[in-house]
């Protein structure tokens, strides 16, 4: 996964999830960036950040996105997956 913080410019961080556990009231979602630094990053969310996720995560246009790309990756073994295109802007 491919990050960008206003704070740090056009830097990108390239990170990897960890972990998620559920911790009172939030649950954490843990993340290790791998470049160019290494850090790690925690977020704590709430049953309604994740309801607010979910929401996002099943718009039509990012459910079309998730079912193409698992269309595609069935017929070339998820290549692109692995080794996706470069991002130029976002």
């Amino acid at each position: 996964m491919k990050t960008r913080s206003t704070g740090l410019g056009k830097t990108e961080l390239v990170q990897e999830f960890r972990y998620m556990k559920p911790q009172g009231d939030y649950v954490v979602i843990g993340m290790q960036t791998v470049e160019p630094v290494k850090w790690q990053v925690r977020v704590a969310a709430t049953h309604m950040d994740i309801l607010s996720l979910l929401k996002i995560l099943l718009g039509p246009k990012v459910v079309w996105w998730i079912v193409s790309g698992l269309i595609v990756g069935l017929f070339t073994g998820f290549k692109r997956a692995k080794n996706p295109r470069p991002i130029t802007d976002f």
